[in-house]
């Protein structure tokens, strides 16, 4: 798989996941979902890496953003976000 992916090449769409994926027909739960982007074999050419618009980059994202707060994104943002701008 393609754990080499850095952050930057998951918020600049190169991390070559594909655009989509229905995690609604392969997964339970939420857990599911980050052990089926793990999963996703990577194939991409560090020469000349192409830009896919992916929603799979920015769940993986949530799901490490999760992980370094140890809480959920509605609780982080709240926090983080809409407190401070009241």
């Amino acid at each position: 798989n393609g754990w080499d992916t850095s952050i930057n090449e998951l918020l600049t769409h190169i991390s070559d996941f594909p655009a989509w994926k229905p995690f609604y027909l392969l997964c339970k739960n939420r857990s599911e979902v980050a052990a089926e982007i793990i999963r996703m074999p990577l194939d991409w050419d560090l020469e000349k890496p192409i830009v896919t618009y992916s929603d799979l980059n920015f769940i993986f994202l949530m799901f490490l953003i999760e992980k370094l707060y140890d809480k959920r994104i509605d609780e982080i943002a709240d926090k983080e976000i809409f407190r401070p701008l009241k």
